[in-house]
């Protein structure tokens, strides 16, 4: 799932992530998000940092609450460095604008563990 206001962004995202060979939803909108998922959780999750309604941050609490084995990344040209520990602790990995497609891909091929979040550079 694709998660993405800007939806330049979210069509790019998903294109790239089918050519991939993966089957990709969008969503423009923390909430509509919420209610695709609702009826179809998925494997992974791609979600902007930053949106109107609720950042990438609450919305991947929301969704670790409901499929806690799930991979979720965000995707932000920002910096990271200011969010605190429990914001990050939600996710699996951060990618930076504009993003690696094969460390993408290295990160939706793997299956998370039980215990530990995994571990992921995004800087190769």
């Amino acid at each position: 799932l694709v998660v993405d206001d800007d939806l330049d962004n979210a069509r790019m995202m998903a294109e790239v992530l089918g050519e991939e060979g993966y089957e990709v939803q969008v969503a423009h909108s923390p909430d509509v998000a919420l209610r695709i998922w609702e009826r179809h959780p998925y494997d992974a999750a791609l979600l902007d940092a930053v949106m109107p309604e609720m950042t990438g941050w609450e919305l991947a609490r929301e969704l670790r609450q409901r499929t806690p084995h799930a991979l979720l990344a965000i995707v932000t040209g920002m910096d990271v460095r200011g969010q605190n520990r429990a914001s990050l602790a939600q996710v699996d990995a951060v990618f930076r604008k504009p993003i690696d497609v094969g460390a993408l891909d290295d990160f939706l091929s793997q299956h998370r563990g039980e215990e530990e979040p995994a571990e992921h550079d995004t800087t190769h």
